[in-house]
Formats: C-alpha cells, structure tokens, sequence
C-alpha cells in the first residue's frame, strides 16, 4: 500500500471522496499542507487520509458539530458524540477514522498532531 498512487489509494480508502466533484479540491488542500520530507513512502497514504478526513468532517458535521460519534439512531434520528472537557491534548483528527490513521502515521514518523 505504501507504494501505491494516491489515485488508488483515494479510491479505495475513501470511495465517497473519489466520487466527490470537490475531490481534486481536497487533495490539494491536503497535499499543500502535507509534508513529503518529513513522511517519506507515507505521503501518499498520509495526503489520502488528510483528504478524507476533511472531507469527511465537512460532508457529515457541516455546522461544526464536535466529538467522536459515540451512537447513532434512525428513528427519530439521533446522533451522539463523545466529549471530554479540558482535554487539551485532544485533535479534530480524532473525529475521523481517517484521522485516527492519520494521527498513527504522523506519529510513526515522528510527528506530533495534537493541534486543532
């Protein structure tokens, strides 16, 4: 996987962001504010998660809702999050799974992403 092209990576790992018409508008984003030095053979995977995950974060929590979803209900809908106050350790990578991968990669590399 480390060796494959961000194109195959955005579609496997992210399928809803390969069909976006904003795709490519992602990826930019995420790889103008990625770094290929400091991640090597993980860039790509690293700009295909950052991608998603913002992606993610703007296509299913578009009015800023925070936290992790914790349980989700159809009727009647209902979504609940996880929030710890005074956590200010925690990052908006934690919302995704993509940025929990995200976070593992940076942290690999020795890269701290505890920004929000």
């Amino acid at each position: 996987m480390i060796n494959s092209t961000l194109d195959d990576l955005v579609a496997t790992i992210c399928p809803d962001l390969e069909a976006s018409p904003s795709r490519d508008v992602y990826l930019d984003i995420a790889q103008g504010t990625t770094s290929s030095e400091a991640l090597g053979d993980l860039y790509n995977l690293a700009v295909c998660l950052k991608a998603a995950h913002e992606f993610t974060i703007d296509t299913t929590r578009p009015l800023g809702d925070g936290g992790r979803i914790t349980a989700k209900n159809e009727g009647r809908t209902s979504v609940q999050y996880e929030f710890t106050p005074g956590n200010n350790k925690s990052s908006s990578l934690e919302l995704t799974q993509y940025g929990v991968r995200l976070k593992k990669i940076y942290r690999q590399a020795g890269l701290v992403a505890e920004t929000t």
